[in-house]
This record gives C-alpha cells, sequence and structure tokens, in this order.
C-alpha cells in the first residue's frame, strides 16, 4: 500500500497543462500525456500545433490515444487526496474540539477559583469594616466625652461638676466614690473624685491618638 501511495504521488501524474491530476488522460505518439479537455482547448487557442511538454511542433494534431492505465491511476490518485482531505478536516475538527474544550475548561477553572477568593475575603473585609466601625465610634464618643469634660472643668458650678462626672467614667466604677441622695459630697468624697477624674481625663486624651492611628 505504501508502494503504492509512492507511486501515485509521483508527478508524473500531473498534467503539464493544468497542473492537476489527469482528468480523462491522452496520450500523444510519443508518449506524452495529457488531460483531454486541456490539451484540445491549448492547441485551439494556439496558431501552431505543438507539445506542451517538449514545445515539438507538427503540421497536423497527432491522433490522440485514451491512456486507461493512466487513466485508472488518476482515479486511484484522487480518491487518496479526497480521503486525505477528509481525514485532514476530521483531524482539524477534532483539534478544534479538544481546545475549545480546553479553553471552557480553563475559563470555568479560573471563574471558580475568583468566587472562592471573594468568598475567603468576604467575612474578612466584613470583619475589618465592623472594627474601623467600632473604632470610629469609639473616637467619636472619647473626643465628645472629653470635650464635655473640658466644659465642665470650666464651669463655676463645683457640685453639678463633681456630680456629673461618674457619668464620665463608666464604665469603669470602681474607684467612684458613693454620694447620697441628695448628692452632697464631703470633703474626702470631693478628693477622691477629682483624683479619678485627673485620671480618667488623662487616660482618654491618651487613647485618642492611638485610636486615631488605628482607624
Amino acid at each position: 500500500m505504501a508502494a503504492a501511495s509512492s507511486l501515485l504521488s509521483e508527478e508524473r501524474f500531473l498534467c503539464s497543462v493544468c497542473l492537476d491530476v489527469f482528468t480523462q488522460p491522452v496520450s500523444i505518439p510519443w508518449g506524452h500525456d495529457f488531460c483531454s479537455a486541456r490539451i484540445h482547448k491549448y492547441w485551439d487557442s494556439s496558431d501552431t500545433c505543438q507539445c506542451p511538454s517538449c514545445k515539438r511542433t507538427f503540421s497536423t494534431r497527432p491522433e490522440l490515444r485514451v491512456n486507461t492505465i493512466m487513466s485508472e491511476l488518476a482515479d486511484e490518485l484522487k480518491k487518496l487526496i479526497n480521503a486525505k482531505s477528509v481525514e485532514s478536516e476530521k483531524e482539524k475538527r477534532a483539534t478544534e474540539q479538544v481546545f475549545t474544550g480546553l479553553i471552557r475548561s480553563v475559563r470555568r477553572s479560573q471563574a471558580e477559583l475568583v468566587e472562592v477568593i471573594k468568598a475567603r475575603h468576604r467575612p474578612t473585609k466584613q470583619q475589618a469594616e465592623g472594627f474601623l466601625k467600632e473604632l470610629r465610634t469609639e473616637i467619636a464618643e472619647r473626643e465628645s466625652r472629653s470635650s464635655r469634660l473640658e466644659q465642665l472643668s470650666q464651669s463655676e458650678d463645683h457640685y453639678g461638676f463633681l456630680q456629673s462626672l461618674p457619668t464620665f467614667c463608666s464604665p469603669s466604677n470602681e474607684d467612684r466614690t458613693d454620694t447620697d441622695a441628695h448628692g452632697d459630697l464631703s470633703i474626702e468624697a470631693a478628693r477622691g473624685t477629682v483624683t479619678l477624674l485627673r485620671r480618667k481625663f488623662g487616660e482618654i486624651m491618651e487613647d485618642i491618638p492611638e485610636i486615631k492611628r488605628k482607624a
């Protein structure tokens, strides 16, 4: 089969006029072969009658003989060419399908990976946003408390100032000095409350820059 394919692939099965595989090949007396329609058209369009292969001229057109063997071989060669073309087309389609499937798989995997990454970062992002929100709220509360303390410290109503102080010291009330129902404070209680105020106020003022940096 390989020998036959090699034999059929030789250039001698190509017409020298149309440069294609013979169709209804005919032979001139000295052995050159041509497609029947092509050689007649060639001679019809030329002023002189000559062989397209060797350029030999003659006064009258030579008798053409149908080359049966060449015709059969040419037909076989055409079948092989057509079969090869069909096979190549199948291979091409199969290759395209493989690459198309591969591209789809890559795109699908990429989309899944993106979703996984988003899913992993979503809780972290929410936690960070919640933490920042808490920090901002705490900063705002402490700044507001500091401002109110500053206003109270400048007030001439010292008893009112000392009575308002416990609300600024919460939730740490363990050092708070108890007062009676009418708000009368002893001198010792007042001193303790002032000391507590100074300490709490200092803590608040120290914490604000650190919280701002974290935010």
